[in-house]
């Protein structure tokens, strides 16, 4: 396994933000090249990148508190990224977007502005995206995206038509199916309708998630018991419950909807989900073992 020198992005659009962190960037010292350098891999045919934010190389971010001039600093670095490695944005499987949680607008403005941006950087069908709220690092940023690309000119896009998703637009996807690999993006419980409510309790909205992804996994010919990393997000505060009760709850429903089945497991207590009223999201990684 070997890592790519992936040159400093060096992109500017119009704004005086974006072209102060071009010339930050740019500047970069040779320490600091390395430590970034971590952020970015090629193994094989997939592409990994780390977390990536909208900050100078003083830890200052640039254009703070501006959703839009920061998505768009942000996968402007991916794509260099991921053109330098040899590869594509329609490349990307998979899209983690951590977005700061409370402030003025809410979550579902936040994210509508960051998939606004997003759909910019990609030509439909997009990747899948797994979206949640989370208390960032720096004081004026307001996201952080990674991202994992598989090469594959065989893949396909996998999508359960006509069920709605809070996070997803219509030219991003619910998973993608590429060298024996799916990858399937956060799922919730809203409903496909915006005339019907939201479930209320953490069970029932485990169990519709759960159903989703054994839905999504099942078009792409493969079962729940080839998950093999599978990742929970709990809603903490007020709406979320107690989080060792919850995960009890949803333990419950996988062992009915999957029993016998062991994915690794990663369970995060999030400080915010895409629309009011989840309090429960997942998304996974599956490995077909024919």
């Amino acid at each position: 396994m070997s890592h790519d020198s992936f040159t400093t992005f060096t992109h500017s659009n119009d704004t005086d933000d974006t072209k102060q962190f071009c010339r930050w960037m740019e500047r970069i010292s040779a320490d600091f090249e390395a430590l970034l350098a971590s952020k970015r891999w090629k193994v094989g045919n997939r592409i990994f990148v780390g977390g990536q934010i909208s900050a100078d190389c003083n830890a200052k971010s640039v254009a703070p508190f501006d959703i839009r001039a920061q998505t768009r600093n942000v996968y402007n670095f991916i794509q260099k990224v991921v053109l330098n490695a040899g590869a594509n944005m329609e490349d990307l499987a998979h899209v983690k977007i951590c977005y700061k949680a409370g402030g003025e607008k809410a979550k579902e403005e936040y994210l509508s502005e960051i998939l606004s941006v997003t759909e910019e950087f990609f030509r439909s069908p997009g990747p899948a995206i797994t979206a949640f709220g989370v208390d960032l690092l720096y004081p004026g940023l307001v996201l952080e995206i990674d991202a994992m690309g598989l090469v594959d000119p065989n893949r396909r896009r996998l999508t359960l038509e006509g069920e709605g998703s809070a996070c997803q637009s219509k030219m991003l996807s619910d998973g993608w199916h590429a060298a024996g690999e799916i990858y399937v993006s956060g799922q919730n419980a809203m409903p496909d309708k915006s005339s019907l409510k939201i479930s209320t309790g953490i069970e029932d909205q485990a169990k519709i998630v759960f159903q989703r992804i054994e839905r999504i996994l099942a078009s792409g010919n493969i079962g729940m018991g080839d998950i093999t990393k599978l990742n929970l997000f709990f809603l903490r505060g007020e709406q979320g419950g107690g989080f060792t009760e919850d995960f009890h709850k949803i333990a419950e429903v996988w062992e009915k909807i999957a029993p016998s089945t062991n994915p690794s497991m990663t369970a995060v207590q999030t400080h915010g989900l895409p629309a009011d009223g989840l309090l429960f999201q997942a998304d996974c990684i599956a490995v077909n073992s024919n």
